[in-house]
C-alpha cells in the first residue's frame, strides 16, 4: 500500500512493515482486515483518503477515512476513481506550476510541468539529471552520498554569490545533511520535484515557493567552477 522508497517516513511507532503481494490481505480475516487499515490509518501510511471524496462508501470508512486497496477500487465506478486520483494529486503536491521557459533545454521541456511514469525519482536525481541530461537519473532513486559525489565529479562548488543563474544547483539542509535539491533555469524559474512517488510531479517553481515549501532551511547555492 505504501511507495517502497518511503519507507524512511513511516512513524517511529512502527516495528514491522508487510511487504505484500496481496496474498497475505486475502488470508485475513474481516476482523483482522478492519484490524489492519484502522493501523494504517492511525499511522498515516498507505493509501488513506477522507470517505467523503466517495460519499457512497462512507459507510466502510474508519475515522472518517478510507484505505485504498484493490478491492475497494475496483469496486469504484470511473468518475470516483477520477476523484480519487485528482484529490490525491493535489494532497501529495501543489498543483500549480510555472510556464514552462521558452529558453529553457528540450530535455527540460519534456519533463516539466508533468508526471513522470517511474516511482522513486527524487529530487537529488532530478536535479542532476537537470545539468547532465543523463536519462539514466529518470529511473532511480539517488541517495545522498552519491548526489554528494555527483556534485563532486561534475566540478559543483560552493557560492559566495546570491545572483542564481542558469546551470546552477540549490540546496536545501538541515543538521542531518542536505534534505532537498532544485536545478535553476534563470530568471527565477526552478526543475523542483518533492519526494519520491509518482504523485509527485515534476514542477517548474520560483524561489519563493522553495523557501516556502521547504523553510528554515540552510540553502547553499552550488555552480560548474
Amino acid at each position: 500500500m505504501a511507495n517502497a522508497f518511503t519507507l524512511w517516513a513511516i512513524s517511529k511507532e512502527t516495528h514491522q512493515v508487510v511487504i505484500d503481494d496481496g496474498s497475505w490481505r486475502a488470508s485475513l480475516t474481516p476482523t483482522q482486515l478492519a484490524n489492519a487499515r484502522a493501523r494504517q490509518i492511525q499511522l498515516g501510511r498507505g493509501l488513506c483518503f477522507p470517505g467523503e471524496w466517495i460519499p457512497r462508501l462512507q459507510r466502510e470508512a474508519i475515522d472518517d477515512r478510507l484505505v485504498l486497496d484493490q478491492r475497494l477500487w475496483e469496486s469504484m465506478t470511473d468518475d470516483e476513481q477520477q476523484i480519487v486520483i485528482r484529490n490525491q494529486l493535489i494532497d501529495w503536491d501543489e498543483p500549480v506550476t510555472l510556464p514552462v521557459p521558452e529558453d529553457a533545454p528540450t530535455h527540460i521541456r519534456r519533463i516539466a510541468n508533468q508526471f513522470l511514469c517511474t516511482e522513486g525519482v527524487n529530487c537529488f536525481a532530478l536535479a542532476v539529471y537537470g545539468a547532465t541530461q543523463r536519462e539514466s537519473l529518470l529511473q532511480r532513486w539517488l541517495v545522498t552520498e552519491d548526489f554528494l559525489v555527483e556534485l563532486s565529479d561534475g566540478g559543483f562548488v560552493e557560492q559566495r554569490s546570491s545572483d542564481i543563474v542558469a546551470g546552477d544547483l540549490l540546496t536545501f539542509g538541515t543538521e542531518r545533511g542536505i534534505i532537498h535539491a532544485a536545478y535553476a533555469l534563470g530568471d527565477d524559474r526552478f526543475l523542483n520535484k518533492n519526494g519520491q512517488s509518482m504523485f509527485n510531479p515534476v514542477r517548474i517553481i520560483d524561489l519563493a515557493t522553495l523557501h516556502a515549501e521547504w523553510p528554515e532551511s540552510d540553502v547553499k547555492l552550488l555552480r560548474r567552477a
